[in-house]
């Protein structure tokens, strides 16, 4: 360590304690003024500059586990490579399977990572509960540069950059929660609104077309009455999965209610989205849906609701309540049923315009 740290252990100790609170109260997770990477580097510094070290590296493992790649760095000696082989034979590889310290005082001349010559080196794995999340590798110019009574100091950064990392993993974590619906799997209401209202916007700054569609499952709670609530969450898991097999690219889908569903479609005019109504709709009524006795299945069905901007609406909120009006409309005549605001009949009772509906949803 520094040599004022093991001449005054004492003051070397308060310095340590006051740079490590900086680091924590600088850098911690709940600062939003800094990317991760800026913290783990902050980290490094502080570690490598108390331990002597000549460089360092902080590395984190891929989603597949299989490697390692640079997400700090402290050097200017370090080639373009930014990933090392996880199964290797490397101290680095060794330190991130076995999540076990390592140090070598005598490295003879050999690389600690490629590219990197050094006398000595120390490794220490990255834990968060019981996984390692990827290594600090530490090296110097100097043989036996680090020793054991080095790694109590060195554990404080270790524990720091270990609670950067999973914080980092659990915020894209809770993102991801906050915009997915976790039974079906599609976009929740939140993430509907701010989709609908940013293609709204777009629909009105370039005149083009938009069309809402809302689906309502009919007769759901009859359903789960007969055949429970795990298969009631079940047939709308499935219900799901129809509505994104049949939905374009470009279409937006989102669970907006228990038993609802909210299609987006850019630049689709009314008739195209009857027809994307209808596919749907058609899909639902012929799916076979499960039942308590495994020898049967059972019908659900779906009605819809359709508007369009410009036709059926002028602004967002119009647009937004005159495809629920549809929708009432529809299950008021339904079930099984798709309602245009503003024309009549609907499409399941009028043969012609279900003879209309059968082809692919066009955008124009």
């Amino acid at each position: 360590m520094e040599g004022s740290m093991e001449n005054d252990p004492g003051g070397g100790l308060k310095r340590l304690i006051t740079r490590y609170r900086y680091l924590w109260e600088d850098y911690f997770p709940s600062s939003q003024h800094s990317s991760t990477s800026v913290k783990l580097t902050a980290c490094l510094t502080e570690a490598s500059t108390l331990s002597g070290a000549s460089g360092g590296m902080i590395m984190t493992g891929s989603p597949e586990g299989d490697s390692l790649e640079i997400a700090a760095l402290r050097s200017t000696d370090v080639p373009g490579t930014r990933r090392i082989d996880a199964a290797g034979e490397s101290a680095v590889a060794q330190c991130y399977t076995r999540g076990k310290t390592i140090i070598v005082s005598d490295v003879q001349g050999s690389e600690v990572v490629p590219g990197v010559p050094a006398a000595s080196m120390v490794c220490l794995p990255l834990v968060a509960g019981s996984v390692v999340r990827g290594v600090m590798l530490l090296w110097s110019e100097e043989k036996e540069r680090f020793q054991d009574s080095d790694l109590g100091v060195l554990a404080m950064f270790v524990h720091y950059a270990s609670i950067l990392l999973e914080v980092d993993e659990l915020s894209e974590r809770l993102g991801e929660n906050q915009m997915i619906d976790p039974l079906t799997g599609l976009y929740n209401r939140r993430q509907f609104d701010k989709r609908f209202h940013e293609e709204f916007l777009r629909a009105e700054r370039y005149s083009a077309n938009l069309s809402l569609v809302i689906f309502d499952v009919d007769d759901l709670e009859a359903y789960n009455n007969n055949c429970g609530y795990v298969l009631g969450n079940l047939a709308l898991s499935d219900i799901a999965s129809l509505f994104i097999k049949s939905a374009r690219e470009v279409d937006f889908l989102a669970r907006v209610g228990p038993d609802e569903f909210a299609a987006v479609c850019p630049e689709t005019t009314r008739i195209g989205a009857l027809r994307f109504a209808e596919r749907l709709r058609s899909a639902v009524a012929a799916y076979p849906f499960p039942v308590s006795d495994e020898s049967v299945s059972a019908s659900l069905t779906v009605s819809a609701g359709i508007a369009n901007f410009p036709g059926s609406a002028s602004d967002e909120e119009t647009l937004l309540a005159r495809t629920y009006e549809a929708l009432e409309e529809a299950k008021r005549s339904g079930p099984d049923r798709i309602k245009l605001w503003g024309e009549n009949p609907s499409v399941s009772e009028d043969k012609s315009r279900s003879e209309t509906t059968g082809g692919e949803t066009s955008p124009t």
